[in-house]
């Protein structure tokens, strides 16, 4: 389906240049709608080509913050965090004093993917306290996007600093999606629910949330999203103990996230697979892969991920006996951690 939307662009941006009748805007329109289309094929390097070219054409500061709005989407997607953050600072200055319920809903949608991006950094209480600033602009502007988004940074951020009884706002994020027809919203809310049954205990329903994301955004062509769902639903099925189960899943999973370049969760993805090593009674084996994995993630910037290394790596390290080894690789991610 998008292979042939992104041809339906391409043919009007030639014909747009052919003709020249519809001035700097066609233009703009048809780049950042294959932008979009690009993005939703988890094609992200050809969507910043796209994104690129579309803010080539404008002056206009709120259409320039739009499309650096998919900017930071796109380098997100990649686990290009410092990029990421780069683009939502930059489209937040150009909307500095700009009015206007526009500019407010984009404003709105920036600040909340900054939050996401703390939150996938690892970083919870910056996260918190941009998705609280999200949701305020959010509903002073009707920015339900954004505003859903926000939703799901808050209940994470709280799980992640282990105040589980404040995360009540991923029902509203999904009854938001709902109301705006939003399949990848809803596809990606599936998945954070995956996140909380695991973490909860209850993991029949991360199995059933993740492998629902999982084919939802097979079925939206989207396969980098398909394999992050995966890699999280291999990640139950390592700790149900379905173990040639999971690495089926976590294999595929990898594979297509090596091959569209999403890196920090293709570590996470090789981790889980690194447990099986663990569990099957070769911990050595997943040493060697989770040390790897973990320098990988600190080269990356990722202190989340890189933490979801060090303890199965700890874990594999004391299954080979070698308990000081597994105390110096538990203090050594903390000295380089988050402060």
């Amino acid at each position: 389906m998008y292979k042939r939307q992104d041809e339906h662009y391409r043919r009007a941006l030639d014909s747009e240049r052919r003709s020249r009748t519809g001035g700097p805007e066609a233009v703009i329109d048809v780049w950042r709608s294959l932008a979009e289309v690009r993005e939703q094929a988890g094609m992200y390097e050809p969507s910043l080509v796209a994104l690129s070219s579309a803010r080539r054409h404008t002056s206009d500061p709120v259409d320039g913050a739009e499309l650096l709005l998919g900017v930071a989407r796109a380098h997100l997607r990649m686990g290009n965090y410092r990029s990421a953050l780069r683009a939502t600072a930059l489209g937040l200055d150009a909307l500095e004093g700009v009015e206007g319920e526009r500019s407010g809903k984009i404003r709105a949608r920036l600040l909340s993917w900054r939050a996401y991006v703390r939150l996938q950094q690892g970083r919870p209480r910056e996260a918190l306290h941009l998705a609280m600033e999200t949701t305020r602009v959010a509903e002073q502007n009707d920015a339900k996007l954004a505003l859903a988004l926000a939703y799901t940074v808050l209940d994470s951020a709280w799980e992640m600093l282990g105040i589980p009884e404040e995360a009540v706002y991923e029902t509203g994020a999904l009854d938001l999606y709902e109301q705006l027809g939003d399949l990848v919203g809803l596809a990606m809310t599936a998945n954070n629910l995956g996140v909380r049954a695991y973490d909860d205990g209850r993991w029949e329903e991360a199995v059933e949330s993740y492998s629902r994301a999982r084919e939802a955004f097979k079925s939206l062509g989207n396969e980098p999203q398909a394999g992050l769902a995966g890699a999280n639903l291999g990640e139950v099925l390592v700790s149900m103990g379905r173990l040639d189960d999971a690495g089926t899943v976590l294999t595929e999973a990898s594979r297509t996230l090596r091959a569209t370049d999403v890196q920090d969760f293709a570590v996470f993805a090789d981790a889980q697979l690194a447990r099986t090593d663990t569990a099957r009674g070769e911990p050595e084996l997943a040493v060697a892969r989770l040390q790897a994995l973990a320098e990988e993630a600190f080269g990356i910037g990722h202190t989340g991920i890189a933490l979801d290394v060090t303890v199965p790596l700890a874990t594999a390290l004391i299954a080979a006996h070698r308990y000081k080894d597994a105390l110096d690789a538990i203090e050594g991610s903390e000295r380089r951690g988050p402060d």
